[in-house]
């Protein structure tokens, strides 16, 4: 009774990890194939642009539904793993096997969440690899490259969202951890 009401809060996170990875890998099949010595036509440009574009709608979906519940993952793991920490380093005298076993779960909250992003922190490098890749097979064709380089210029880079008000950056991990850090030893040095 206990897993099949926990696989239900495994669904989010579920999801938003098969769809960094299902960005990522189109992506990067795609920035691959780009490279491959084949004949070049309009048709394939075109194909590599409607991917591109269907990329930032994706991204775009992503973000209107789970901006809010990657928010929420960050704050409730920076909340365990602070307090997991905390009692591991205050009462590892007095239960030494559950001061133990919280610091794995702290140790899981800090991993889980660099883990789980890091493929979303590649995506706006990633879209403007294919972008630009895009760009210069194009400029080998005649007369479509003008067209063609107008549109991608007008694909967003986009990242994946981090609550309604900001993006998710490589530099948030670290602060992350700082956050973390910084929070316990001042809850250490409180008590």
């Amino acid at each position: 009774m206990l897993l099949n009401s926990a696989g239900v809060y495994a669904l989010g996170p579920f999801v938003m990890l098969s769809t960094f990875e299902k960005i990522h890998w189109a992506a990067r099949i795609q920035i691959a194939s780009l490279g491959l010595p084949r004949k070049l036509t309009k048709s394939r440009v075109e194909k590599a642009f409607n991917l591109c574009r269907r990329l930032q709608l994706t991204t775009q979906m992503f973000n209107k539904c789970f901006a809010n519940i990657n928010f929420c993952c960050k704050a409730v793991s920076a909340t365990v793993s602070l307090w997991s920490f905390y009692f591991v380093f205050r009462y590892i005298d007095l239960h030494p096997y559950i001061s133990y076993v919280t610091l794995m779960i702290g140790l899981e909250c800090v991993l889980g969440i660099v883990i789980m992003f890091d493929k979303a922190f590649r995506l706006p490098e990633q879209n403007k690899e294919l972008k630009g890749k895009i760009v210069v097979i194009s400029s080998r064709l005649p007369l479509g490259s003008v067209i063609i380089k107008k549109k991608i210029q007008s694909v967003p880079n986009l990242g994946f969202m981090d609550g309604s008000f900001s993006l998710l950056a490589r530099n948030s991990s670290p602060t992350f951890v700082n956050f973390v850090a910084t929070n316990l030893v001042g809850l250490l040095v409180s008590f």
